[in-house]
């Protein structure tokens, strides 16, 4: 069994909502920029990352995102590879190939973790379940940090060391962080420094 496949598909989307880690956020909150961490890596503005725009051990992870080989890595090809990099790791875990995590097939306390997934109880987990799973959890947390039920989360909302990691979210800059716009900053945080840093169980609620 593959440790970090398990650990990624686990809790991947589920980590990231609001409990992210100081290395998903760190980048963005240092340097104020809008338009999310791809923006943030594209240093000249022209849509693109390329290997003098970020540290060498950076590029070295990020550099089989390039698809077409031409030293450039667009967002496109970034959430290309990060889906290939879930996709692959998915099926590696799911030892028969059906399509379905069992409990035979991850160790017990990670099952203990996954069985909520599975919604219809038929004692398999499949993408769609996880994925569904996902975001239901991410979206509680989501209801759980928005003390005045508005759809955006606010610098009063959250502690202000959340804060200063999830501000760098706000794309518009108007001080809340709604849902579309923590969505849009992580589905460009694939080339976070190893990837999301998904954990064995689901994060905690955020704390008020």
């Amino acid at each position: 069994m593959n440790t970090k496949s398990l650990r990624f598909i686990t809790t991947a989307a589920l980590s990231l909502a609001l409990a992210a880690p100081a290395t998903v956020l760190a980048d963005g909150a240092r340097n104020g920029k809008a338009g999310g961490p791809h923006a943030h890596a594209d240093k000249n503005g022209d849509g693109v990352i390329t290997q003098n725009e970020v540290p060498a051990q950076r590029w070295e992870r990020l550099k089989g995102a390039d698809s077409n080989k031409d030293g450039k890595i667009t967002k496109d090809e970034m959430a290309a590879f990060f889906k290939a990099h879930k996709d692959a790791r998915f099926k590696n875990a799911d030892k028969n190939g059906d399509g379905a995590l069992t409990q035979n097939e991850v160790p017990a306390q990670r099952w203990e973790h996954l069985k909520s997934a599975d919604s219809n109880k038929d004692g398999k987990i499949t993408k769609d379940e996880m994925a569904a799973s996902f975001k239901a959890h991410k979206e509680a947390r989501f209801k759980n940090a928005d003390k005045n039920g508005d759809g955006a989360l606010t610098q009063n909302e959250v502690p202000a060391q959340r804060w200063e990691r999830l501000k760098s979210a706000d794309s518009n800059k108007d001080s809340k962080v709604t849902k579309d716009e923590l969505a849009a900053f992580f589905k460009t945080r694939g080339h976070a420094k190893h990837g999301p840093r998904p954990h064995g169980k689901p994060g905690p609620a955020p704390r008020s």
